[in-house]
């Protein structure tokens, strides 16, 4: 059981060192989003979705289009390409630079890099199974690390002992001292990420026990408005939230399709745990900006606060940098306790 679901802990412990900083990996590897100015800001959200209009005049449905919290370079998901509408998540991605106006890259979730190491540590890049088994071995993993746990506990007064490495080392001892050592520093981590990982491959297993805690956020109905005649500009309508929201950052925006429909504005609160995917969130008519909804966090019930945790938790944001460095560096415990499990492993099977 420790090295088959070791092995699947060792594959997401690199991925997900990898997926602590995807956005600076990206950003940094491709020249077309280093030449933007990272301070750059446009002077109109009206005009980045222009853009991407004429860029895809093709695309006629909802664009999401973030609006980074420094500046620089602005990427918009269309989230029902044509080329990957068999697929559940496979947006296309295109890169604005907000001063010139101009697309400067475009391409299809899951086609490079840090998007093909973020669908094999989320789902193995298997899209139904692959995040059951994900999550089945993120549940496994939690029962692992309890054993370990169990077994590591040391007698009244030997707590000490049984946190060093022992001299003269020994090649067998050792590595056995060393598996030791990495799962009791690494078990708060492992547990961390086990737990948190299983929620977020497939929530649908543990909401039914969350709304029986407390009733989660439904989303309000936007049916009757798939058919509104006009729109207003996105300016309009990102002013409309500020007003709402007057102290939070709007972090995305969602335009309508095509036959308009609604906006929703979501904005980030300063008490949220995750700044880039926050939940705050405004809903507006199209044609005219009137407030349909709101979702303001601070009244979130209490399983709502778990699942708003999950993903911060899970990559680190929820403690900004520092957050992410510790999560990258805590990605090395599976690697480590894989690699001396096995060596332990292939000891005994060299003395029996």
């Amino acid at each position: 059981m420790g090295l088959t679901v070791g092995g699947f802990l060792l594959l997401l412990g690199l991925t997900g060192m990898v997926l602590s900083f995807y956005v600076e990996i990206d950003a940094t590897a491709h020249a077309s989003l280093r030449a933007v100015p990272t301070h750059a800001r446009p002077d109109s959200y009206e005009a980045v979705y222009q853009t991407l209009r004429k860029a895809e005049p093709d695309r006629a449905g909802p664009w999401r289009i973030e609006v980074p919290q420094a500046g620089g370079v602005i990427s918009a998901r269309y989230y029902k390409p044509i080329e990957t509408q068999d697929r559940a998540f496979a947006p296309l991605i295109v890169w604005v630079d907000p001063t010139r106006m101009e697309v400067v890259r475009t391409a299809v979730w899951g086609r490079f890099f840090v998007t093909f190491v973020y669908d094999l540590h989320y789902h193995l890049l298997i899209d139904g199974p692959g995040k059951v088994i994900v999550a089945s071995v993120g549940l496994i993993g939690i029962c692992l690390i309890l054993a370990g746990l169990w077994l590591w506990w040391p007698r009244k007064g030997r707590l000490k002992a049984s946190l060093q490495i022992n001299q003269p080392y020994h090649w067998i001892r050792t590595s056995f001292e060393w598996h030791r050592l990495m799962g009791v520093m690494g078990a708060a981590f492992l547990l961390l990420f086990c737990v948190t990982g299983s929620l977020l491959a497939a929530p649908e297993w543990f909401r039914p026990g969350l709304n029986a805690l407390a009733p989660t956020f439904k989303a309000p109905d936007l049916t009757p408005y798939a058919q509104v005649p006009t729109r207003i500009t996105v300016d309009d309508a990102m002013r409309t939230a500020a007003k709402v929201f007057p102290t939070a950052r709007i972090r995305w925006i969602e335009t309508p399709g095509e036959g308009a429909g609604t906006y929703r504005i979501i904005m980030a609160q300063r008490f949220e745990p995750s700044q880039r995917f926050p939940r705050t969130t405004v809903w507006l008519r199209a044609d005219t900006g009137e407030v349909i909804a709101t979702r303001n966090p601070a009244h979130d019930s209490a399983s709502d606060i778990i699942l708003n945790w999950l993903h911060p938790l899970h990559t680190g944001e929820a403690f900004g940098l520092f957050g992410r460095l510790v999560v990258m560096f805590a990605g090395l415990f599976p690697i480590l306790l894989f690699a001396t499990g096995l060596t332990r492993y292939l000891i005994r099977r060299m003395h029996s």
